[in-house]
């Protein structure tokens, strides 16, 4: 990646910002230029996720599909900590994939592959806010996603 591309990754520090990006600089198929428009919200609680772990989330959005036969879920979730909470990205992949028995509101979502599923946090104080992007891949060994970060 270029020097410039770097720098700018490094810059986004919001989702209307990386939207941007995506769609000027990387030529993602994004129609509209408001993030809400492309987006749907979840609440923590639609997710199963306990109140514990909810309280570090301020939002989760899932980007809506950019094609019609779009494999992979894209998520923006925007965190309070200041680290990464990897036990909280857990739960949240935990609801968000296919597993063999659903329960009746888990059933009404949609459900991906570990594997087919980004995730792009935001996490840190104000003042120094990170963007990264993760990905969940699947061990065959132990049958536990390990946590593949790019920041």
């Amino acid at each position: 990646m270029p020097h410039s591309h770097t720098e700018r990754l490094r810059s986004i520090k919001t989702l209307p910002s990386l939207v941007a990006y995506l769609r000027d600089e990387l030529d993602w198929p994004i129609e509209a230029g408001d993030a809400e428009d492309i987006t749907f919200d979840y609440d923590p609680s639609e997710l199963g996720i306990d109140q514990k772990s909810a309280v570090r989330i301020k939002e989760i959005k899932q980007l809506r599909p950019l094609t019609g036969n779009q494999p992979w879920g894209i998520f923006f979730v925007n965190f309070e900590k200041k680290r990464l909470p990897i036990v909280t990205m857990r739960v949240i992949l935990r609801s968000l994939v296919l597993k063999k028995r659903t329960a009746s509101k888990a059933a009404e979502r949609h459900a991906w592959q570990p594997s087919d599923l980004l995730f792009i946090s935001a996490y840190g104080e104000e003042s120094d806010r990170a963007i990264t992007f993760a990905h969940f891949v699947e061990n065959p060994g132990t049958h536990c996603a390990e946590l593949r970060v790019l920041g």
